[in-house]
């Protein structure tokens, strides 16, 4: 048997649905292909975070299922919402009796919430008085580890720092919704608690924001959009292995409870990006348990361009200390555009975290504009807990088909930039969003991007 790495079986061989028959052929795929046996692995781990994290034994029900169930809880009116993107959808049987079982889980779901907390004016908080925080539970803290555990809201509401942004050296910001001295010992405190917690500072941050009012455009960081870097000036950026959580939670009440398209400053591609548990098709590397992989597809609010889609997963058995460069060949490409990441207006960016959890996943998009017709982009170079790993050459196939994930992550890109207005080409507008959308639509979507082209539709008829 010849198996893809996206092959359904894999994910029913993980699950035990498959015949005795059928599951040997898997293992006998696996044995002859690395990949197919990296993507065992990897859904594997996907299914030891899902257990960990909700229940103490084995789920019973299929990962979609499991998702239409929590997406549903978490807003039952969504049932009744069917996409009106697709020009067809003739079997929705199986998406129909996910999201009945739902009613019967609701209750135990509720007991994972929070209570929403109001967060008051950025720009009214004094910071040598704090507001009063958002206490949430944390793990045993070390022998003599302070405990910062108990974060406010305001430093919640900082984004995840990235990398220096070439494209903003030199200049400077006005029209900051707080002082920028106010906004800078926020960002302080948000480095320091990296600095103690590392990355778990990020899911500390998303407990803490969780279920609270979408903030208004006042209340949060004013951001100063990524512009593209010359290649030639520039050859190198250094690649984030983390990022925040917020983002798609507020864009998703804003339109489906307020009607309407969040703040601007709400609105973070790399957050939204990062909402969807993806996995690029394309050159991987594996070091130390950590993978690496990456894909290049067409750009599609640039024609001239590529977009790049890195990801890191963490190891199963432990952390690890992950530092990756993105090296562009100025040779071959004339310039390149992080997406995301958006440094706050009036401090400098803030160092990156180097933490990578245990079966964390964090992805990262770049559009990458290239010297004529060349396809060849640079190179990913990285380490793990300091030791080099083999670095990744980057190149896109004109004549390959995208895989699905990168497909949807173009998407993701799209909508994101569409919706904050940060359409440097001026190539995005509602036509292009729902065509995209369009393509995406099947019978067999899972229930959390069928849900994601359901707020597309709801989005595009505000």
């Amino acid at each position: 048997m010849k198996l893809h790495p996206d092959d359904p079986r894999i994910t029913a061989y993980v699950l035990g649905e498959l015949t005795p028959e059928d599951a040997a052929a898997v293992e006998a795929a696996a044995e002859n292909d690395p990949a197919v046996k990296a993507a065992i692995e990897e859904a594997g781990s996907f299914g030891g975070i899902l257990s960990d994290a909700l229940v103490s034994e084995k789920p019973k029900l299929r990962p979609a299922q499991r998702q239409a169930i929590l997406l549903a809880a978490r807003e039952p009116e969504k049932i009744t919402n069917l996409v009106k993107i697709p020009d067809a959808r003739p079997n929705r049987r199986s998406w129909i009796v996910s999201l009945a079982a739902a009613a019967l889980l609701l209750f135990a779901f509720v007991l994972f919430s929070r209570a929403p907390v109001f967060s008051p004016k950025l720009a009214d908080r004094d910071v040598t008085r704090p507001p009063r925080p958002t206490t949430v539970p944390s793990p045993t803290a070390a022998e003599g580890e302070e405990e910062w555990r108990t974060i406010p809201i305001n430093i919640a509401m900082l984004p995840a720092p990235g990398p220096v942004d070439a494209s903003q050296v030199g200049r400077t910001f006005a029209g900051a919704a707080a002082p920028a001295s106010t906004i800078s010992r926020l960002a302080a405190a948000r480095d320091e608690a990296i600095a103690r917690a590392g990355s778990k500072f990020y899911d500390e941050a998303a407990d803490s924001l969780k279920d609270k009012p979408v903030p208004a455009d006042d209340e949060l960081p004013p951001l100063s959009r990524r512009g593209s870097v010359a290649a030639a000036a520039s050859p190198q950026m250094r690649l984030p292995i983390r990022a925040g959580s917020a983002s798609m939670i507020w864009v998703t009440e804003s339109i489906r409870k307020e009607h309407k398209k969040p703040p601007v400053n709400a609105i973070r591609v790399e957050e939204i990006l990062n909402h969807y548990p993806l996995r690029p098709a394309g050159a991987a590397s594996v070091a130390q348990g950590v993978t690496l992989s990456t894909e290049a597809l067409p750009c599609p609010w640039k024609p001239s361009a590529s977009l790049l889609i890195i990801a890191f997963r963490g190891a199963n058995d432990g952390d690890r200390q992950i530092q990756a460069n993105f090296k562009a060949d100025p040779s071959t490409v004339a310039r390149y555009r992080l997406l995301g990441y958006s440094p706050v207006a009036g401090i400098p960016d803030g160092s990156l975290p180097t933490l990578l959890p245990a079966k964390a996943l964090t992805l990262v998009a770049i559009e990458i504009e290239p010297t004529g017709s060349s396809t060849d982009f640079g190179t990913v170079e990285w380490s793990v807990n300091e030791k080099p790993a083999p670095p990744i050459a980057l190149s896109r196939k004109p004549d390959a088909e995208p895989s699905d994930d990168a497909r949807f992550a173009s998407l993701l890109c799209t909508y994101a930039q569409w919706l904050a207005g940060d359409d440097q080409a001026g190539m995005i507008d509602s036509e292009v969003v729902a065509a995209l959308a369009r393509e995406m639509a099947s019978d067999n979507l899972p229930p959390d991007r069928y849900d994601l082209l359901n707020l597309i539709d709801q989005t595009l008829n505000l």
